[in-house]
């Protein structure tokens, strides 16, 4: 998600909070449990090293990617069952980058799907007010891992560039 794609969600993250927000008949306490559900989330974070190499005979050269994939992320705690996760990804190639991509494009030299760059990779409202039930709104990893659907619906976890969606889930 592009910054100027954060610009659809805006308006459904400050509606929900704001609506949870005047549930609350005394308003300090519910700054000081908005603070609390912002300030007691879990942060997490990853780090994946990944080495390609494509040896493709439709081209000249075979590829070789060696790529890091680093992600930062960020879950509320939850205020009137409300809460968000925001989470960032790069891509960055390190030792070598001999491999062609459509951001980069190198003629001559295969292709590894895996472009280096810096993205919101995840940044969704969510709600668990309603028992065995979770709802999120925003950009989010759906995947689904019986067949056949994991085969359209779903990132490719192999892949450093994970695929998101802009979507409503229940």
């Amino acid at each position: 998600m592009n910054l100027k794609n954060i610009n659809r969600i805006k308006p459904i993250i400050w509606g929900m909070l704001a609506s949870s927000m005047t549930l609350s008949s005394n308003s300090v306490h519910a700054e000081d449990a908005l603070w609390e559900a912002l300030t007691g989330g879990k942060p997490d974070m990853s780090i994946r090293l990944r080495y390609e190499n494509v040896d493709d005979d439709l081209v000249p050269r075979e590829a070789n990617a060696n790529t890091a994939r680093i992600t930062l992320g960020y879950k509320t705690g939850t205020f009137h069952g409300f809460g968000f996760y925001g989470e960032v990804e790069n891509v960055t190639e390190i030792f070598s980058g001999d491999y062609n991509h459509p951001a980069r494009p190198v003629p001559g030299v295969a292709t590894v799907a895996d472009p280096a760059g810096t993205e919101i990779n995840q940044a969704y409202v969510f709600f668990n007010g309603i028992a065995d039930t979770s709802i999120k709104a925003g950009r989010q990893v759906i995947t689904y891992r019986k067949a056949p659907f994991h085969r359209f619906i779903g990132t490719i976890q192999w892949r450093q560039n994970w695929q998101t969606f802009d979507a409503l889930s229940i």
